[in-house]
């Protein structure tokens, strides 16, 4: 037991380096900007923050939060600990997550075009909440020690010996179990990996928790679910209270949640996945055993790997027209002709990847448009091109629109429009002028989905969202009156579309996406294509008698079409066909159910929220300091500190410095929450060294202290399909050396201040998985550092720039990078910034340019498991090698040529990647070999 605690806490040092290295250590979510004045709502249980103005929906949250948050802590505990949440309003991205360190939580406040049949607000509640549950679990037994020894990141340590996919499985559970809706109720969370088991095979474990770069593998919250929702089945509640108990309580065994998950199955996590991944295939193949597949036709493509056509639209001369994504290549607007012939059209930037729209001459989707300095501030806007002519155009500017649909005349465009208050409605431009001509929404304020026109013009149905579920809604454009063609349900139904009387959309009545039909006359519904998985994204022929669609398959969604006759549609009654979800067998009347409670209504007072009073928030601390430049542990004594805005990082430090047998004081604070960002550092410590003179050698004390303060400004330029960003800074630093008194020795300059200067510019095309560089891109760095106050010339300039270039197939690339500096140094040098030829060590000049040229190209991907569970092997790949150095001005060459071997692993069971690898460098100049590890850490 005293080896297995030992190699435990070596263990932890080890991942704390990791998770501590240089800024890495800090998790910063983004910032607001600077004029958001910001308010709280104090409960017993929650700290709500929240811009001013918000009020309305914090309120909300807080009677969402106090009503559901015991049950959502059941089993675990009682109640977790106090949690304070941020609420954003200014993104377009909806998202949410809970940090353990520091503990707190951010709410990205804006449905997707993708939401599941319950409002944002619930389903943030249920799944979020979860997160902070987890974490507050694993405050106990040896926990609680980790916590004592080093804070909040002690929590986060344990959280790291959990598998992403309970973590996320586990949440998923609570958003299903506790409502009527939830992701473990939609077909399209789950058929992905139905789809892999029937179509494929079961994989390892490692790659179904780590992805591959060869197949695609579901995320890791579709294969949580089941292994968290199967464990409930066949073991209880208890079961999974248990495995986090021995995490949290022995975590010193290096494997808690191994031991705790085979004490109540006897079966290890290996063995327990692949248990329920064949009970889960034999279910599978039981219900699929006497599928008949409908008389549709598949579009034949040609792709290699795992790639998705979503969203057809079919142009008058049976063209069509879709969106293309996958792992192998970015997303791209294509083509395709009935014969499967593949036109690439256009690739847009960063689409939202939610809808589609095009005619016989345009294609219209909304796109992110990024805040010039604030990550937490972004646009979706619309955009348009001209296939024919070749010409972009954008119709709205930092905007907050989604799903754009083309009028059928291609005189108008309907599109769903998300205020930063919340509020919710349809817009209609004009075409022409590029004006919004009218607007349309309800009284209860519901959310639209994926608005689509009638043949003439005229209607728009259009899924929407309320308090009881979703609903098919039928639009007159002109009076703006509606009418409800299917009422409101918590069973999926998404992307309607029609043409005459007839509405055809996708719904999981049968536990699949089916298409469906209702007659907007009669209000008659039918089963239209009964899928064997899932098919999505419908739409008419021009002249009605086809459906086109994506059908999916394990080799991802395909373009396929069936005939559309009426008088062959099967009648169906979703009210007579009541399915029962695997959860739904675990519901009880003692089950909290959300969507089923009373949410009160009561008003917590408002006060403002203090940025200067929440300027600092301890989170971490530990007997040990950190040496960000070379990531060293010494002895000492640590406190961090970020505060849960995102704007202010600061730390504290002692370290006693063994080779001087002295200790050092240090102090940083960094504010990102002004335009520019501000940094801070001062540190104080005792120096020694032995001088050698004429009347021997000397031992020498001193004083040195450091004041440094610095001034950036990161710039996001990024546009279309291209990541762009502009950071100007400046550093001033000045050092103030001490002799102790008695000394026989003197500094010639006992105050030295430096002056920095950067730029640094990047610009480079979004890059796919797979891509090794990006196919085309650049970076360039500018530095100037010189002592303006000292009599001596120091100064110093660098140069330096990496250019990116397509190599000859795809994802293979080549790296460039040219690079100049020159010092002229007095008494103060600086260290070398420009790059010197790989192989080489312990060369310092005054004048040099580098030349450094790179091939990369991947060799294998193996998704190998050394040890299940263990060591996961996912990529192998390579680089050439060129570099050249000139020392001026004497012309003194030094080159280097040689290999890099890369390999990429998941070890232990754990997030983040490692890459591993080995250079054999050739010196040309000295016309000897020598070797280098490489080791690295992607998080």
């Amino acid at each position: 037991m005293r080896i297995r605690i030992f190699t435990t806490l070596i263990l932890i040092l080890t991942l704390t380096t990791f998770a501590n290295k240089a800024e890495a250590q800090y998790y910063l979510n983004g910032q607001d900007p600077a004029s958001v004045k910001w308010r709280q709502i104090d409960t017993k249980h929650f700290k709500l923050v929240f811009p001013q103005d918000y009020d309305s929906v914090a309120q909300h949250y807080a009677n969402l939060l106090m009503l559901s948050t015991p049950y959502v802590a059941h089993p675990y505990l009682k109640q977790a600990r106090p949690l304070t949440i941020i609420l954003h309003n200014l993104s377009t991205q909806a998202n949410a997550m809970v940090s353990p360190a520091p503990y707190h939580a951010d709410i990205f406040d804006i449905p997707s075009q993708e939401i599941y049949p319950q409002l944002w607000q619930k389903q943030l509640v249920l799944h979020e909440f979860r997160h902070a549950v987890q974490m507050s679990k694993m405050r106990q037994g040896f926990g609680n020690v980790l916590y004592a020894v080093l804070g909040e990141q002690g929590t986060a340590l344990l959280m790291g010996a959990l598998p992403f996919w309970f973590i996320e499985g586990d949440a998923v559970y609570s958003e299903t179990i506790h409502s009527k809706s939830g992701r473990g109720r939609m077909p399209d969370f789950t058929y992905p990996l139905e789809a892999q088991v029937l179509g494929k095979k079961i994989y390892p474990i490692d790659k179904a928790q780590f992805g591959s770069y060869k197949d695609f593998v579901p995320d890791h919250y579709t294969l949580g679910y089941q292994l968290v929702l199967n464990g409930v089945q066949h073991y209880g509640t208890g079961l999974w209270n248990g495995v986090l108990n021995e995490v949290a309580r022995r975590s010193y065994t290096i494997f808690p949640f191994t031991i705790g998950l085979h004490k109540a199955t006897h079966m290890g996590k290996v063995k327990f996945y692949h248990h329920v991944m064949n009970e889960l295939k034999e279910k599978w193949e039981n219900e699929n055993a006497h599928y008949q597949k409908p008389d549709f036709k598949t579009i034949i493509t040609k792709n290699k790997f795992y790639t998705n056509y979503r969203f057809p639209n079919v142009l008058s001369n049976g063209n069509i027209i879709l969106e293309k994504s996958g792992p192998d290549d970015i997303n791209r607007f294509v083509m395709l002709t009935p014969a499967g012939k593949e036109i690439r059209l256009f690739t847009p930037g960063f689409d939202y990847d939610q809808s589609l729209s095009s005619n016989d001459s345009l294609i219209c989707w909304n796109e992110m448009d990024f805040d010039l300095r604030w990550s937490n501030r972004d646009y979706s806007d619309i955009k348009l091109y001209n296939y024919h002519t070749k010409k972009l155009t954008q119709l709205t500017r930092k905007s907050r629109y989604f799903a754009p649909a083309l009028s059928p005349d291609s005189k108008y465009l309907v599109a769903v429009k998300v205020d930063d208050q919340g509020h919710y409605s349809l817009d209609f431009f004009d075409l022409r002028s590029g004006k919004v001509i009218k607007s349309f929404h309800t009284p209860d304020n519901l959310f639209f989905l994926t608005p689509h026109w009638s043949p003439d013009s005229q209607h728009v149905v259009v899924t929407v969202l309320g308090n009881h579920g979703k609903a098919l809604l039928w639009l007159n454009v002109n009076t703006l009156k509606y009418r409800l063609l299917m009422p409101f349900s918590y069973t999926e139904m998404k992307w309607p579309v029609t043409y005459g009387n007839w509405v055809i959309y996708t719904a999981g009545y049968e536990d699949k996406d089916n298409l469906y039909a209702v007659n907007i006359n009669t209000g008659k519904m039918f089963r239209y294509m009964d899928a064997r998985f899932g098919a999505v994204d419908a739409t008419f022929s021009p002249e009605g008698k086809k459906v086109y669609f994506a059908n999916y398959t394990a080799d991802g969604y395909k373009p396929a079409f069936m005939d559309f006759d009426p008088s062959k549609l099967v009648p169906f009654n979703p009210q007579k066909n009541d399915i029962q979800y695997p959860v739904d067998k675990l519901v009880n009347k003692s089950t909290f159910i959300l969507d089923d409670s009373v949410v009160p209504g009561k008003v917590y007072p408002v006060k403002k929220y203090s940025r200067l009073g929440h300027l600092f928030n301890p989170y971490g601390w530990g007997p040990f300091s950190l040496n960000l430049n070379n990531y060293a542990f010494s002895p000492g004594v640590s406190i961090l500190s970020q505060n849960n805005l995102s704007t202010a990082i600061s730390s504290l430090k002692y370290t006693w410095d063994r080779n001087q047998q002295t200790g050092k004081y240090s102090f940083s604070f960094n504010y990102y929450g002004w335009y520019p960002e501000i940094g801070l550092n001062a540190s104080t410590q005792n120096r020694r060294t032995y001088l050698t003179d004429s009347t021997g050698v000397h031992e020498v004390f001193w004083n040195e202290s450091d004041l440094s303060a610095s001034l950036k400004l990161p710039l996001n330029l990024s546009h279309g399909k291209v990541v762009a960003g502009l950071q100007p800074s400046v550093q001033y630093e000045i050092r103030y050396l001490t002799m102790k008194p008695g000394s026989h020795y003197y500094f010639k300059n006992p105050q030295i201040a430096n002056l920095t200067y950067q730029l640094y510019e990047y610009s480079y095309l979004k890059t796919s998985p797979k891509d090794i560089y990006p196919k085309w891109g650049q970076t360039l760095q500018v530095t100037f550092q010189n002592t303006p106050f000292i009599s001596e010339t120091n100064d110093q300039f660098a140069a330096q720039a990496h250019f990116y270039l397509p190599g000859f197939i795809r994802h293979q690339g080549i790296s460039v990078y040219a690079g100049y500096e020159n010092q002229e140094t007095g008494d103060y040098p600086f260290s070398m910034l420009v790059n010197i030829p790989r192989g080489y060590s312990g060369l310092f000049f005054h004048q040099y340019f580098t030349l450094q040229a790179d091939y990369a190209f991947p060799i294998a991907y193996p998704d190998w498991d050394l040890i299940q569970g263990g060591f996961y092997l996912k990529r192998i790949y390579s680089h050439l090698f060129y570099d050249y150095m000139n020392r001026m001005p004497y012309n003194e060459v030094f080159s280097s040529t040689g290999i890099e071997l890369y390999t990429e692993w998941n070890l232990l069971n754990k997030f983040p990647t490692a890459t591993l690898g080995v250079r054999w460098n050739y010196l040309q100049s000295q016309k000897s070999n020598t070797f280098d590890l490489l080791l690295g850490i992607n998080f």
